[in-house]
């Protein structure tokens, strides 16, 4: 077990279930196996052992001793499989079923350990670790059950086993998980200091005691266990992120930055090392604290290859693109025959990709793959392009390769799931999601990607149960946090929402506490609670709560949440104290847009043109009220083609751009921009519903653009938003799949019932599957919405369709 594994298991249950598994390559316990016999008599005994078996002419004793041997040397599938031909071979025997529950119970295969306990104690009830797998069963039952009487009748069980057996494993877990649901912490450090004499290789139990440690809040013990645990086993980085998390929980953050030079001390060739602590600098000191850093080592170190990489990678991030280009490429060309080249060019093909040089990245790629076919952060990068490509079958492949040889891998999972849902593949996808999330132990990013997901479907308990696992891993994380909010707003648990926003309210910085701010709101709206609504937001211009992000939060929840009036009159008040302030002039324009002051909204984001602030929102947001207006159609795109001359390529002056085009009717135009859009960003679904909307409306008679259309749009198979079902339906019609346009035009048009274009889409379904008289109620139901002055094409084509089939038959 790694120390990223164990760490933080404080529950009992999660103890007896995590300690027993092997995630991150860790062997746990390799003291037997050195113990028993000297390596070249392991092999011998081996091969002798296997010999017998195969022959069927050994003892029973020897068999047993040469597969207690495999399994103690850590060559578990091959003990198990010698377990499983002696039970065949003496089904009589209670030995190797025991063994074989053991090994099932300490992999978590809980119906195995059952069934194999069950039969040891069938030939021999008294048998001790059969006796002890069943206690660790009932155990867990009657704990995850909340049966006592059953726990007590379990614990009750365990004195005569521990003298029968004192330095069992597996009992030991019972007793320490036990001990854990009482809370007993200086009882659990006696079991683990008693275990790791026992077993002091045993990584994953140095990990358990820093972890009952970091709960009781002990800094000098934390600091103590850290520095043994650094001297005892430098090369595993798996307890780095629990102990700084824990660190800055308990405002140490310079105890965790000691942490993590103390590492990279130790460990000086170690890229990874170094790599953690700089990044460490970079987001809580700066960029300059770490590149300080960088050239204090290459003082003392010389100028040597990885850390020439490193200070070239960071003079990339610091906007000097050029430089730190030219930097890594030197540092690769100049590295000896012995250096990992290989890690240099994955470093990179992201900054080439960050420059806009695609080509030179896949070549770089590439080239890694041609030398070292197996390296996996190659296989995801490639599989990165190919999904950009929509070559997804391409690309679960390669990801699928990737996993073979990484199986625990997460970014693999997270890129097979994007793959997956390009193709309209949303259970695989989920799946996908879900096992990162199981793999990385609930780690907060893997955990928030599969939340979302299923917060988006409307698995809004799933969603919940993910983020509470997270949060026991990585407490007070405000991102999590944020999340679970969302959900019980959604799930309208206004007294869990309130939680949720206190436990972010003690967050140390601003920005942090920002995110409590719309939880906040949504609660005090949803309750009525309008005194309280008002007072909260007003502690935001008072002095109560001082912080920049809370006000701009503050605003951004009002308008969110439709109180414009509102945020108009909270926007000048603060102005009057910073009147300078760029974004609160923004939002105070936004306000006064949405509360129908357009001429006033549109003075001032001209404003901010005129003096030199505006930024591409304000821009936009100009653009957007001049349409707004009556015949400023003309003003608007020549506002936004301007934006566009002072922010080159901007996605949200494009975006816009794109959508006015689209109202003016230049739907070329419109196309050119979202191609572009596309290419930019092919995992917007927004970007792929709108090209492919317009592909399909426009140029549904050539081949090649439906086609395309229908590439794109295979993402959006089974997304739950109307206007994605609409077009997907679209596009079935338009590639006669009449039945699948049905399914999904109907839906779209229940929830678009004021649009007559999806009414207009279902009629032609209808009358594609000899619905007549549905197609024709589909029909009037346009005429019903639109002007008697509409003159789109499919307005005079539905006219003209009723008009020459005669009244109308009702549908009942």
């Amino acid at each position: 077990m790694s120390f990223r594994s164990s760490a933080l298991l404080l529950s009992a249950s999660a103890l007896l279930l995590g300690a027993c598994e092997e995630r991150g390559g860790s062997v746990s316990n390799l003291r037997s196996a050195v113990a028993f016999v000297r390596m070249a008599d392991l092999r011998d005994t081996i091969s002798a052992a296997r010999a017998a078996v195969d022959l069927k002419a050994a003892g029973l004793a020897l068999n047993l001793r040469a597969a207690g041997i495999l399994r103690h040397a850590g060559r578990t599938d091959e003990a198990r499989g010698l377990y499983l031909a002696l039970a065949r071979q003496n089904p009589n025997d209670a030995e190797a079923p025991a063994a074989l529950a053991e090994i099932a119970a300490e992999a978590g295969n809980w119906a195995e350990a059952d069934r194999y306990a069950a039969t040891a104690l069938q030939h021999e009830a008294a048998n001790v670790p059969a006796r002890i797998v069943r206690l660790m069963l009932d155990y867990t039952r009657a704990l995850n059950e909340g049966n006592q009487t059953a726990l007590n009748a379990a614990l009750a069980r365990i004195p005569d086993l521990r003298a029968a057996r004192p330095n069992d494993a597996i009992l030991r877990r019972v007793v320490i998980a036990e001990l854990l649901r009482q809370k007993d912490l200086a009882g659990v450090l006696a079991e683990v200091d008693l275990a790791i004499r026992q077993s002091p290789e045993d990584r994953s139990l140095y990990a358990l005691r820093l972890a009952v440690h970091m709960q009781a809040g002990d800094m000098p013990a934390v600091d103590a266990e850290l520095a043994h645990i650094t001297a005892t086993f430098p090369d595993d980085p798996g307890v780095t992120t629990s102990v700084v998390a824990w660190y800055e929980e308990h405002g140490a953050s310079g105890k965790a930055e000691g942490y993590l030079r103390q590492r990279a001390d130790a460990l000086r060739d170690d890229p990874a090392v170094l790599g953690a602590l700089l990044q460490f600098l970079v987001e809580r000191r700066g960029p300059e604290a770490a590149l300080d850093e960088l050239n204090r080592r290459i003082a003392e170190d010389g100028p040597q290859t990885f850390l020439r990489a490193a200070l070239a990678s960071l003079r990339f991030d610091l906007g000097q693109y050029d430089g730190g280009l030219r930097e890594l490429r030197a540092a690769i060309a100049g590295a000896g025959p012995q250096e990992d080249v290989v890690t240099l060019k994955l470093t990179l093909a992201p900054m080439l990709k960050a420059v806009g040089d695609e080509a030179e990245m896949r070549a770089v790629i590439e080239d890694i793959l041609a030398a070292a076919p197996n390296e996996t952060e190659a296989l995801k990068l490639k599989a990165e392009w190919l999904i950009t490509d929509d070559r997804t079958a391409e690309a679960i492949v390669t990801l699928r390769r990737a996993l073979a040889l990484a199986p625990q891998d997460t970014g693999a999972m997270a890129l097979l799931s994007e793959a997956h849902l390009r193709d309209g593949e949303r259970d695989l996808a989920r799946q996908s999601l879900a096992l990162a999330a199981w793999t990385s132990d609930a780690a907060p990013a893997e955990s928030l990607r599969y939340a979302r997901f299923l917060h988006d479907d409307g698995e809004l308990l799933t969603a919940e149960t993910v983020l509470i696992a997270a949060l026991r891993q990585s407490h007070g994380d405000t991102t999590l946090l944020e999340e679970l909010g969302r959900v019980y707003i959604n799930m309208k648990d206004w007294p869990r929402a309130g939680d949720v926003a206190r436990a972010i309210e003690r967050s140390a910085t601003d920005e942090a506490r920002a995110r409590a701010v719309p939880i906040r709101m949504a609660v005090l709206r949803a309750r009525g609670d309008t005194e309280g609504l008002a007072a909260y937001v007003d502690a935001f211009d008072n002095g109560t709560h001082t912080g920049h992000h809370l006000q701009i939060a503050a605003l951004q929840a009002l308008l969110d949440s439709g109180g414009a009036a509102q945020a108009v009159a909270v926007a000048e008040r603060l102005l009057a104290a910073a009147p300078t302030d760029v974004e609160l002039r923004y939002l105070a324009a936004m306000a006064r847009e949405r509360a129908g002051e357009l001429e006033a909204a549109a003075s001032s984001y001209r404003a901010m043109v005129t003096d030199g602030s505006a930024g591409p929102q304000v821009w936009t947001g100009l653009a957007r009220v001049l349409s707004q207006m009556p015949n400023r159609l003309e003003e608007a795109a020549s506002v936004l083609d301007r934006g566009l001359g002072a922010y080159p390529g901007n996605l949200l002056l494009l975006w816009a751009r794109a959508g006015l085009h689209e109202h003016m009717g230049e739907f070329d135009a419109a196309i050119a921009i979202y191609e572009n859009l596309y290419a930019r960003d092919s995992s917007s679904a927004i970007a792929a519903n709108n090209l492919a909307s317009l592909l399909s409306a426009r140029h549904a008679d050539d081949p090649d653009s439906l086609a395309r259309a229908r590439v794109v749009v295979r993402r959006l198979r089974g997304r739950p938003e109307a206007p994605f079902r609409e077009t997907y339906g679209w596009i079935a019609y338009l590639s006669g799949d009449y039945q699948t346009a049905r399914r999904e035009l109907e839906v779209a048009a229940a929830a678009l019932t004021g649009d007559p274009q999806v009414h207009y889409r279902l009629a032609m379904t209808y009358r594609a599957l000899g619905q007549i008289r549905e197609a024709r109620e589909q029909y009037e139901m346009v005429t019903d919405i639109v002007a008697p002055t509409d003159t789109r094409e499919f307005v005079l084509s539905t006219r003209a369709y009723l008009s020459t089939t005669g009244e109308a038959v009702k549908v009942e």
